[in-house]
């Protein structure tokens, strides 16, 4: 697949948009920047070259001077963004049931640049992301982000504020300890 043919929805980019302007940053700017406007690009369904959304993350990013932009943005779950996938979400009888139904609907949200696969192996469950994003610095917040979603999205859907995982394991080390910290201290475990 050619790098234009890559693309993200409006739900990832107003993720960040949205998230970044409550840390008062100037996502506003940010997107007039990368070409996009906020009225046609922040609808769910728009799509957003991976470039173009790389672009105004980055730009985030370095305006926020702060090594957990990622966590930051991953801590403000937005369930109206996600629309349909929550309706998903919410009917279906079992946790497992509701991030199997996510997997398979997750290009919603992160089009064709990102997925993540849910397995369910009897006594633990295991949940891989995966995606396209090649610039390191923005690889790594966003999945830094992702990751925190999902452990507030699985809160959230199961009703428990405590439910942690065992073990989070990121392909990238933590920039500092710091951020180590913190990250762990967001998802209740190492």
């Amino acid at each position: 697949m050619s790098d234009e043919a890559l693309y993200v929805s409006g739900i990832a980019l107003s993720q960040f948009v949205h998230g970044a302007r409550t840390l008062g940053l100037d996502s506003d700017g940010a997107l007039r920047r990368a070409g996009l406007q906020a009225e046609e690009h922040l609808r769910p369904n728009a799509r957003i070259a991976e470039a173009l959304y790389e672009r105004v993350v980055l730009e985030l990013i370095l305006a926020r001077e702060d090594d957990s932009f990622g966590i930051d943005i991953g801590q403000q779950l937005m369930p109206p963004l996600y629309g349909v996938l929550m309706t998903l979400a919410f009917s279906t009888p079992t946790l497992g049931a509701a991030m199997a139904e996510l997997s398979q609907h997750a290009a919603l949200a992160s089009g064709n640049c990102g997925d993540f696969v849910y397995r369910d192996e009897g006594d633990k469950a295991y949940v891989d992301v995966v995606m396209t994003h090649q610039n390191p610095v923005v690889r790594r917040h966003i999945a830094e982000c992702v990751v925190i979603q999902l452990c507030g999205l699985i809160r959230l859907i199961s009703g428990r504020a405590n439910l942690a995982p065992e073990i989070v394991t990121l392909e990238h080390n933590a920039v500092s300890p710091r951020v180590k910290r913190r990250l762990e201290n967001v998802v209740s475990c190492p």
